[in-house]
C-alpha cells in the first residue's frame, strides 16, 4: 500500500500502517523538487492511521474559539471524505457515497 493523502502518505508493511509526511525538496537542495517521506506514525488499524492525518491538521489550527476550531475540524473530515471517495475505482460505489 502507497497512498498519498494530501501532504501525507499512507503506507503499510506486515503488522502497521505508516503515516508520513511528504515534502518536495527546495531548489538550493541536490535534488530539488524531489519527494521526500518522513514517517511520524506506526497504526495498528487503518481507522487510526486516518484519524491521525485529520488530528495532524487539526492541532496546526489558529483557531481562537471552539466555533472556528469545529468548522476547521468538520471542513477537514469532509476534505479527508473526498479523498477517499476520489480514490475509488468502483463508479456505483463512489455515487452511493457521495
Amino acid at each position: 500500500m502507497d497512498i498519498k493523502i494530501g501532504k501525507y502518505r499512507l503506507t503499510s508493511d506486515r503488522y502497521n500502517y505508516i503515516v508520513s509526511e511528504v515534502k518536495v525538496l527546495g531548489k538550493d537542495s541536490k535534488t530539488p523538487g524531489v519527494e521526500t517521506f518522513t514517517d511520524f506514525t506506526y497504526f495498528p488499524t487503518i481507522l487510526s492511521a486516518l484519524n491521525d492525518v485529520l488530528r495532524r491538521d487539526t492541532r496546526k489550527s489558529s483557531a481562537t474559539t471552539l466555533e472556528q476550531l469545529l468548522k476547521e475540524l468538520q471542513g477537514n473530515i469532509r476534505w479527508l471524505e473526498g479523498v477517499i471517495i476520489e480514490s475509488l475505482s468502483d463508479k456505483d460505489l463512489k455515487e452511493t457515497l457521495k
